[in-house]
């Protein structure tokens, strides 16, 4: 057997040292010998054993708690506001973050100083300043409107910003 082809390190998401140590690990428990064909080039090749075989063929193989090297760790980065994980069930919630509107529109203008073409910058931040302006009056609807055909090309950005946006449309 050949542990150490390139292709099957890549798809298997490993390096030729996590091989080596599971290939030392299970030559000691018995399971595997080193090869004749190993070379100083290719150290990972070797043969199973006949206790390999044996086990395996028998069918008295470990239970998947106990199984060898079976040991997985996984790691989770949650950021922003009520971040969470649904493992093996669908998420019904519904999470509702309360910001100032003082702090959105000085967030929006911080957002707006990424777009690197200015007259378009100065566009986008002419809109803001409109949309600041007329928020809680009747023509906030438009000033919105025009802000979001102005950002059309930039909803990456925006795009965080729109659901308090729409919030403020309905008076909230």
């Amino acid at each position: 057997m050949d542990f150490d082809c390139p292709e099957d390190l890549d798809y298997l998401g490993v390096q030729s040292d996590d091989i080596g140590r599971n290939m030392w690990f299970l030559t000691e428990k018995g399971y595997l010998r080193s090869s004749s064909a190993s070379t100083y080039a290719r150290p990972l090749r070797c043969s199973p054993t006949s206790e390999l075989i044996d086990e395996i063929e028998s069918g008295n193989t470990v239970d998947s708690h106990q199984q060898i090297g079976a040991t997985v760790t996984q790691n989770f980065h949650l950021h922003g506001h009520n971040s969470h994980i649904n493992v093996n069930s669908t998420d019904s919630s519904t999470n509702v973050v309360s910001v100032s509107n003082e702090k959105t529109f000085v967030r929006m203008r911080e957002a707006a100083q990424s777009i690197q073409d200015e007259p378009e910058r100065e566009k986008i931040l002419t809109r803001i300043a409109e949309l600041e302006r007329t928020k809680g009056s009747a023509n906030f609807l438009s000033a919105y409107q025009t802000f979001i055909s102005v950002i059309a090309d930039h909803m990456t950005v925006f795009g965080p910003f729109i659901p308090l946006l729409t919030q403020m449309l309905s008076g909230h």
